[in-house]
């Protein structure tokens, strides 16, 4: 299998959605999987909101400074939740994808793993040890999301 079949594979996309990316545009495939994401990312975030709650419920009173840290927390996690569906909703509905092509270098962190071509940091959307570090690819992303839907090989395949 070559590297930009097993790149197809990891974003769970096909021949048709690069060549809509080629030409500007999200394929069938990636406006499926981004929406899906909309619920992937409300189903992982409502449990903790919930264990929030619930430790502001059943721990004993410990005054308002307790219950402030318990808001902050739950304000935090909902923001956190309506910046990614926004960004995901805004991609959507623009159904636009830009391409930037160049040298990439992957970093990790809790808040998952990221791609940077040409100075521009984008969200993973695969694991990150599909990609070649160093290797100069296509790089296709929603700009509203920041999130890469799409990657293959430039010239080295």
């Amino acid at each position: 299998m070559s590297h930009r079949e097993e790149l197809l594979r990891a974003y769970r996309i096909g021949p048709q959605d690069l060549a809509a990316n080629r030409a500007g545009r999200l394929g069938p495939g990636q406006i499926r999987r981004l929406r899906r994401n909309i619920w992937v990312n409300t189903l992982a975030v409502t449990p903790l909101i919930a264990v929030v709650v619930l430790l502001a419920v059943l721990l004993p009173r410990r005054g308002i400074i307790a219950y402030a840290i318990f808001a902050l927390v739950i304000g935090l996690l909902l923001a956190m939740l309506w910046s990614w569906v926004r960004g995901i909703r805004r991609s959507l509905q623009a159904g636009v994808v830009e391409c930037l092509t160049g040298p990439v270098t992957i970093t990790s962190s809790r808040g998952g793993s990221f791609l940077t071509v040409q100075g521009k940091r984008l969200r993973l959307w695969t694991l990150y040890w599909r990609v070649g570090r160093g290797r100069t690819y296509r790089v296709y992303f929603v700009p509203a999301a920041t999130m890469v839907v799409a990657l293959e090989p430039d010239g080295w395949e």
